[in-house]
C-alpha cells in the first residue's frame, strides 16, 4: 500500500507544478497546454463525483477558461484527498472497522425450542427409596464386617453346614459360644434384609400393609417376620420334649436358621441394586423371589429327611407340622393382605 501512496503523491506533485505554471502564463500558449486540454475533454465525458458547480459556463469558445476551471477544481481535490490520507490514521480505521463488526449481538443458536416455558415452578424430585434405607443397609455391612473380620472360620463353618450334615452335627456336639454369638447377628442381618425386600415388594406392587396407619409398614413387616420365627421356635422346643427328640428337632431348627442366614447374605445385593438402580427393578424383585422359595423349598426337604429317616416320624405327623408351623402362616398372612387390598 505504501509504494502506491508515494506514486501518487508524485503524480499529484508533477500535475501541482504544471497547472501552477499552466495558471501562470497564457493557457493556450504553454507547452502543456495540449495535455491539459485532453484532460479536460476526459474529466467532461467522465465527470468527478463531485460536479463542478453550474455557474461555470462550458462552452466551445471559451474552453480555455473551463479547463482553468476544471484544474482549479482537480487541484483542489487532490490537495484534500492528501490531507484526508494525512490526518487520519488507518490503524485506527481498520480497528474501527473491527469493533464495529464485533459489536453486532450474536444470533441465538436455537431460536426455536420445544420447552415448556409457562410454569410458574419447578417439578419435586421424587425418590423411589426412602432415606432410612440407607441407615439399614449401613446397619447390616457393619453387622457382616464384624462377623467377617473377626469370625470369619465360624463363618465359613455355618456355610458349609449348608451341604454337608456332618458340619451341622458338628457344630451342634461342640456347642461354641462363639458361633451362637455370630449365629445371633447373622439372625438379625437376615430379619433386617428379609423385612428389607418385602417391602421393596410391596412398594412397587403397591400393596396395602394392614395396621400401616399406626406404624410404619417397615417396622410392621421386621416385627411380623420376628414374631412368626420366634414362635416356630418355641413349638419345636415343645414338640421335642413332647416326642422325646430334642436332638433332631435341634438340628432341624438349626437347618431352618441357616436358610435364613443365607438368605441375609444372598439378598443383601438385591435389595441394595433395587433401591439405587434405574431400571431392572421388576428382574431384581424375580430374582429375590425365586431364592426364597428355593430355600423355602430346600429347607423342607431337610426337615422332612430329617423327620421320616432319622427320627423315625410318621408321614402323619410331618404333615400336620408342615400345615401347622409351614403352610399356616404363609395362608394367613395371604389372607391379610387380600384383605388389606
Amino acid at each position: 500500500m505504501r509504494p502506491a501512496i508515494n506514486s501518487t503523491e508524485q503524480g499529484s506533485d508533477s500535475l501541482k507544478s504544471e497547472i501552477d505554471s499552466f495558471t501562470s502564463s497564457d493557457p493556450t500558449q504553454h507547452p502543456g497546454a495540449d495535455r491539459l486540454i485532453d484532460s479536460a475533454e476526459k474529466i467532461e465525458s467522465d465527470p468527478p463525483p463531485v460536479m463542478v458547480e453550474e455557474s461555470i459556463e462550458t462552452k466551445p469558445d471559451n474552453f480555455p477558461v473551463v479547463a482553468q476551471a476544471q484544474a482549479e477544481h482537480v487541484k483542489k481535490e487532490l490537495a484534500d484527498t492528501i490531507a484526508d490520507y494525512y490526518s487520519v490514521d488507518v490503524d485506527s480505521m481498520i480497528y474501527s472497522e473491527l469493533i464495529g463488526d464485533t459489536a453486532q449481538s450474536p444470533q441465538p443458536l436455537l431460536e426455536s425450542h420445544e420447552l415448556i416455558t409457562d410454569r410458574t415452578q419447578s417439578n419435586a424430585i421424587t425418590t423411589k427409596t426412602p432415606d432410612w434405607m440407607l441407615g439399614i443397609l449401613l446397619l447390616i455391612f457393619l453387622l457382616f464386617s464384624w462377623v467377617r473380620v473377626y469370625h470369619s472360620r465360624r463363618l465359613r463353618q455355618l456355610y458349609q453346614a449348608l451341604t454337608s450334615k456332618l458340619y451341622v452335627q458338628h457344630i451342634l456336639r461342640t456347642n461354641d459360644g462363639l458361633m451362637q454369638r455370630v449365629s445371633f447377628v447373622l439372625d438379625v442381618i437376615s430379619y433386617l434384609v428379609l423385612a428389607s425386600f418385602l417391602f421393596q415388594v410391596f412398594e412397587y406392587y403397591q400393596l396395602n400393609i394392614p395396621y400401616s396407619n399406626y406404624l410404619h409398614p417397615f417396622l410392621i413387616i421386621l416385627l411380623t417376620l420376628i414374631v412368626i420365627y420366634q414362635i416356630k421356635n418355641m413349638i419345636l422346643i415343645m414338640s421335642g420334649v413332647l416326642l422325646n427328640q430334642q436332638e433332631k428337632l435341634h438340628e432341624y431348627r438349626f437347618n431352618v436358621f441357616l436358610m435364613n442366614k443365607t438368605l441375609g447374605i444372598v439378598l443383601t445385593p438385591i435389595i441394595i441394586c433395587i433401591a439405587y438402580l434405574s431400571f431392572g427393578e421388576a428382574v431384581n424383585i424375580g430374582i429375590g423371589l425365586f431364592l426364597i422359595i428355593t430355600a423355602y423349598l430346600y429347607r423342607i426337604n431337610r426337615g422332612w429327611a430329617i423327620g421320616l429317616k432319622e427320627a423315625n416320624v410318621s408321614v402323619f405327623y410331618l404333615f400336620m407340622y408342615l400345615c401347622t408351623l409351614e403352610f399356616l402362616p404363609l395362608v394367613v398372612l395371604t389372607r391379610l393382605f387380600i384383605d388389606a387390598n
